[in-house]
């Protein structure tokens, strides 16, 4: 019988959920800023003009080796590679939590997977002092609409 792969989620361990309840961005585990600036053009990202950075950011992006999933149902953190689903025993078919495919076992068991979820978040009154690059003003303005708050900001 095949499963969908679960990805990682707070079932697997309580640090995933706090991380993706305060995390705006929509993925990680890609190489930084800095080291695809140097790769891509040789020299410093703050040295770029708007359309370099812009290709920097798009790779960036691209380089993830996963990705945060924070809709309504579905709450969690998949590999880049997840297998999506998998093979289990008919007997287990009712299983409620299975274990996440392979490859999402290899992101949670990772150096800096393990590292973003335990990092010690911002306190909600510091929020507004985090770098614009790791927030999601998209996501924010989408919200506020739903919300129908976006006439205050």
């Amino acid at each position: 019988v095949k499963k969908p792969c679960p990805g990682l989620t707070e079932a697997l361990d309580v640090h995933i959920g706090e991380y993706l309840a305060q995390s705006m961005m929509q993925g990680g585990g890609g190489k930084s800023l800095a080291v695809l600036s140097n790769e891509r053009f040789g020299r410093a990202y703050a040295s770029l003009n708007e359309a370099q950075q812009g290709v920097i950011k798009t790779a960036q992006h691209q380089s993830r080796t996963w990705r945060n999933v924070t809709e309504p149902g579905c709450t969690a953190v998949f590999s880049v590679s997840c297998l999506q689903s998998f093979e289990v025993k008919d007997e287990d078919r009712c299983t409620m939590s299975p274990m996440p495919c392979d490859e999402c076992m290899t992101i949670f068991l990772s150096k800096p997977f393990q590292a973003a979820i335990r990092r010690e978040r911002a306190p909600p009154e510091n929020m507004k002092f985090i770098p614009k690059g790791y927030t999601n003003p998209v996501q924010g303005q989408i919200y506020a609409k739903y919300k129908g708050v976006d006439k205050l900001f």
